[in-house]
């Protein structure tokens, strides 16, 4: 990543290294086409370093080798960058701009510019408007035209994507004040992804994603699709010359479940009364009295409880988990489970998936004990206690998790008791892979049959071209896409 200091590299560990440890990491770099030197950083196995001493407006050409008591090893492929150093302009109202050019030229390594996309990261303190409460990139093919990418939120950072590998482009970045959000909402400025006509309007809609926080990587993946899904249809509009564009402004909820009160609250201060998220039910549970009172239109792509599917103005793309809970009934019953322990989020999501797997369960002979634990829990020796607690010697006992990432030390706390090691596990829809990262964890997970009950979305066309352009997405992202597809065909319909 190109810095006004040099240029950012980071790495991934080798997978295997001939069974020595590794004690420093060799970085070579040249001008490109050039000899290649070695980059005098010390001795230090860290998998990042900063190449500073470079010359503006030169490609450079970087290369890693990993060093080891065995010798130095084989370097890694070659990644290239224009470094500019920032150059600080003015623009008509005084919004102090930084520019850099980066090159998105190559792939499978692990720094700022990767593979069709680019990741843009900046110093707050060191730019005009310190106390932003967000900023507004743009970019552009190097000395093309302008396109606005904004991004409502004050952490210093931003994923670029969609990109044309092999190609140079600028970015500029605006921090936004109260006054700047003024002028920006008066003027229509949102995310134009491809170049507008002069006779064009935007229609700017607000997103909410968990870009931050313990829905991150969900959330990033999420906000890919949701990138993808505008450009898609601008192009639309474009080919049926449509005299309007449709705009994002989207905004970082941290994972919080004050984030969707906060997100839609920010909006409607801008004037933007339709909004796209958030992640959760208990996000979308703290903002619906404001979005009642604003008279504002939302469509959540992630709340899923029952108890939230009201006759209003707040719609979901997603399945609802009343019909989740039947699948959970239907699995305790075949697996001849008789005593169910849940352990419960205490939030509207995971208070009513457990009234809804308790509904499901009313015409069985399974009963049903609960635990609960505050979302902001961070030890979990009480509640392991309490499942033990709940044990029945003379049943066949599954204990059901309704939790999200704080799986991970549920579990951990469960393995140093082994009682919990003889009974069954069930967790609610999630991607389980972070948590194999660990061997004894993945023998405890093997030994108590861990069960994860996952929604699947069906393989359509749709589906299956969002997953060419965004690997990881699923069923929260198609929720996604279908939500901004929905709201811009009816904004077409209107008018």
């Amino acid at each position: 990543m190109p810095e006004d200091s040099g240029v950012v590299l980071s790495w991934l560990t080798p997978s295997s290294n001939g069974g020595r440890t590794i004690t420093d990491y060799t970085i070579e770099y040249r001008a490109e086409g050039g000899s290649w030197s070695v980059y005098a950083d010390g001795t230090s196995i860290t998998a990042s370093a900063t190449v500073t001493g470079l010359t503006d407006g030169t490609i450079y050409e970087f290369r890693v080798s990993a060093v080891n008591a065995m010798g130095t090893g084989s370097p890694s492929n070659v990644v290239s960058t224009l470094y500019t150093e920032f150059d600080i302009t003015t623009d008509s109202d005084d919004i102090l701009l930084n520019t850099l050019s980066i090159s998105p030229r190559f792939t499978n390594f692990l720094v700022a510019p990767d593979n069709g996309r680019v990741t843009l990261s900046w110093n707050a303190s060191q730019m005009e408007g310190q106390n932003a409460t967000g900023y507004i990139v743009q970019y552009r093919e190097h000395t093309g035209f302008w396109q606005n990418f904004l991004y409502w939120d004050s952490s210093s950072s931003i994923i670029i994507t969609n990109l044309t590998n092999n190609v140079v482009y600028d970015f500029r970045i605006i921090p936004i004040t109260d006054l700047v959000i003024d002028a920006v909402a008066e003027h229509g400025v949102g995310i134009p992804t491809s170049i507008h006509t002069a006779n064009t309007t935007t229609m700017n809609i607000g997103v909410i994603v968990s870009s931050t926080g313990a829905l991150a990587n969900e959330g990033q993946v999420i906000t890919e699709v949701i990138h993808y899904a505008v450009d898609e249809f601008n192009r639309y509009l474009e080919m049926h010359n449509r005299a309007w564009r449709l705009g994002i402004w989207i905004y970082n909820d941290d994972s919080s479940a004050s984030g969707g009160l906060n997100g839609v609250s920010a909006f409607n201060d801008a004037g933007i009364k339709t909004v796209v998220g958030p992640a959760t039910s208990a996000s979308l549970d703290g903002a619906m009295e404001y979005i009642y009172d604003n008279n504002m239109l939302v469509m959540s792509y992630g709340s899923t409880a029952p108890t939230l599917a009201h006759d209003d103005t707040v719609f979901r793309t997603t399945i609802d988990d009343s019909n989740t809970a039947k699948v959970y009934a239907a699995a305790l019953q075949h697996d001849g489970i008789s005593h169910v322990i849940s352990v419960i989020r205490d939030d509207v999501w995971g208070v009513a998936l457990n009234d809804a797997l308790r509904a499901s369960l009313t015409n069985s002979s399974i009963v049903l004990d609960e635990i609960k634990y505050h979302p902001n829990t961070t030890e979990y020796d009480e509640v392991i206690e309490q499942i033990q607690h709940s044990l029945r010697p003379d049943s066949t006992t599954a204990v059901v998790v309704f939790s999200f990432e704080e799986i991970k030390d549920i579990v951990d706390t469960a393995m140093l008791h082994e009682p919990l090691s003889k009974i069954k596990w069930y967790h609610s829809d999630t991607d389980i892979d972070f948590i194999l990262d660990n061997n004894t964890r993945r023998e405890f997970m093997s030994v108590v049959n861990f069960t994860t009950i996952t929604p699947i979305p069906p393989k359509n066309e749709i589906n299956l071209k969002i997953n060419q352009i965004v690997p990881n997405a699923d069923l929260y992202s198609y929720a996604a896409y279908d939500a901004i597809q929905i709201i811009g065909k009816t904004f077409d319909e209107l008018g």
